[in-house]
């Protein structure tokens, strides 16, 4: 029998999990990052949580273009660094991230107002100034 069997699916629910603002969690870096099909220069990635209560949950966040915020240069070589993966000479930034794939780093989550269908919400958001490897065993 599928896994489907073990579910009730009347009780599932439309509503996102949103992990608790400004606690660190470690995350895996998902595949599919991609340059912004919505804004120019943009990058659109995410994660998921890798261990704990939230475990499976995925979070998203993207790299604002560098031409309009130099900082998140800086930013993204924090990343790298986190991430334990070199970027190779000529790589662009969306390759790099879908190669290093799998890998954890450590970040806390934020939180952004949004508005979805006319119903206000929060949205969970790794802080991406603030990426960190993760701690040696």
């Amino acid at each position: 029998m599928s896994s489907w069997g073990d579910i009730d699916i009347s009780t599932l629910s439309t509503d996102p999990v949103v992990l608790p603002e400004g606690n660190k969690y470690t995350f895996k870096l998902n595949k599919g990052a991609r340059f912004s099909p919505f804004k120019e220069g943009r990058i659109d990635a995410g994660a998921t949580v890798a261990e704990g209560d939230y475990k499976g949950t995925q979070v998203y966040f993207s790299y604002p273009d560098p031409k309009e915020q130099p900082w998140v240069l800086g930013v993204f070589a924090r990343m790298q660094k986190a991430l334990g993966i070199k970027a190779e000479a000529g790589e662009d930034p969306v390759t790099y991230l879908n190669r290093a794939a799998g890998n954890l780093f450590v970040a806390p989550v934020k939180h952004r107002n949004v508005t979805v269908d006319g119903v206000e919400g929060k949205k969970a958001e790794i802080n991406i100034g603030n990426v960190t490897p993760v701690p040696a065993a």
